[in-house]
Order: structure tokens, then sequence, then C-alpha cells
């Protein structure tokens, strides 16, 4: 058994005699947090051993779904994978056309775009933010120029200077994309008024950036549910000479991820 697993199964259980109880889900991405009848010192305890589980358990899902070759973290629940080389079922529920009223022929659209390879997923390249840590924020841009150069036969990355958050947030920024989800992206524009908190939804923010992912945070009956995300994003639109656009949906700014 490795040091970490030891860490992780003494740190579960010292959160389950402050009564907070930790639930993973089979793979591991999405990790539920609930905290029952605790305050004072022993909140305080249970939130900081909480969030020291966090960051093994994110540490344990990089290791286990790192691409061999990139070393980023590759979302096993979401995107192209072996099994699903496309990544068709992450844009059509099972991959393939299911008739239901008005959703057939978008799904015959979109599935028609991945065989033709007019839709493809990409990573953005970060912008170098701090100038004490360039080396390695550089060599990570190697990196990944090496993985485009290797990978995309034509165009570009739809993001060559991404920041997660660029000048803060506001409704305007949330651009429909071509999934018809204007149900949700208007949720979206209501969060965005409330840059606060919507910052907070990103646990620490874009620390996980150089390992491909983002973990997400949202509350759900009184749990707290992160999720973890890889970055890649289908991407339609491109040519040898134009970027190309998030399928799903896009900030105004090309280069802000949120």
């Amino acid at each position: 058994m490795t040091g970490c697993a030891i860490d992780l199964r003494s740190l579960e259980e010292e959160l389950k005699k402050l009564g907070i109880t930790i639930v993973s889900g089979n793979q591991g991405t999405i990790i539920s947090i609930k905290i029952q009848g605790l305050a004072g010192k022993a909140l305080v305890r249970g939130l900081r051993l909480a969030d020291q589980l966090l960051q093994e358990k994110v540490k344990a899902v990089v290791n286990s779904f790192a691409d061999p070759v990139t070393k980023f973290f590759v979302d096993p629940t979401f995107g192209p994978s072996s099994k699903n080389p496309t990544g068709a079922a992450a844009l059509c529920k099972t991959g393939q056309v299911i008739s239901s009223k008005g959703g057939s022929q978008h799904q015959v659209k979109v599935l028609g775009l991945l065989k033709s390879e007019k839709i493809r997923w990409e990573r953005p390249m970060y912008a170098v933010d701090d100038e004490d840590d360039v080396s390695n924020q550089d060599d990570d841009q190697d990196a990944r120029g090496d993985i485009y150069s290797a990978t995309m036969s034509s165009g570009r990355v739809f993001a060559t200077q991404a920041r997660l958050f660029s000048d803060g947030a506001c409704s305007g920024d949330v651009i429909q994309g071509n999934l018809g989800d204007c149900w949700f992206l208007s949720a979206l524009s209501v969060v965005a008024t409330r840059t606060d908190l919507l910052g907070q939804t990103f646990w620490r923010g874009d620390k996980y950036k150089s390992n491909g992912l983002f973990v997400c945070k949202f509350m759900k009956n009184f749990v707290w549910n992160y999720v973890i995300i890889d970055d890649r994003l289908p991407v339609f639109g491109f040519s040898k000479t134009k970027q190309g656009k998030p399928y799903f949906a896009r900030c105004r700014e090309p280069n802000e991820l949120w």
C-alpha cells in the first residue's frame, strides 16, 4: 500500500470521527463532502482536513488518468477516450442518434461534423501570469506546443493566451455556441453578475492548469460536490489560418475560459 493511500485513509478516518462524510464517485472525479453538526474549532479543523484530503484526491486522480504521452489529466467520463475516440458520447448522450422531439436532427448534425473532422477536441495554451514562475510556465507551454504540432494537422488552437478569468466577469461574457442550451447559459449569465461567487466555483482557481485540469465546486442538498474536469473542449469553425470556437459555449473574450 502506498504512502498516499495510507494518508488518504487516515484523513478519511479523522474526518469521519468529526462527523464529515466523504464519498467519491466510481472514477474518483466527483468528491462529495457532507458536514454535519460542526462549529467553532471542530469546524475549522474539519475544513482544514477536508481541504487536505481534496488535494490528495486530486493528485491521485491525476496519477490514475494522466495521458502517458502528454502527462496531462484526461477526464475518463467526458471527451475522447479509447472506447469513444471522437468524444461523440459527450456531445450526444450515447454517441448515437436517439429519437426525440426536435433532438434527432441536431444529433445527426453533430455526429456528421465529428465524422468529417469538423469538430475536434483542443486544449488551450495558457498565458504566462506570474513573473516569478516564468521558466516553469514556459516549459509547460513548450510541452503543449510540441503536443499540438504532433497531433493537429492544421489550424491553431482556439486560445493561445488563455486565462480562467480576464478582467472579471459579467452577463455579457456568455456567448451561446451550437448546442442549443440557452436555458443553462441564461443561468450562467445570472451567476456572472456576481464575480465573487463565480470565482468560488473553481476550487483553487487555476492552480492545476499545468496538469490540464480544473476543480469545480457546487452545493446540492447541503452537500459540497467537487468535480474534477480536464481542459479539453470540442471546437468547430477552424481552418488552416483561422482559430476555431468552443462548440458548447464561449466567453466574449476568446482567451477567457470560465
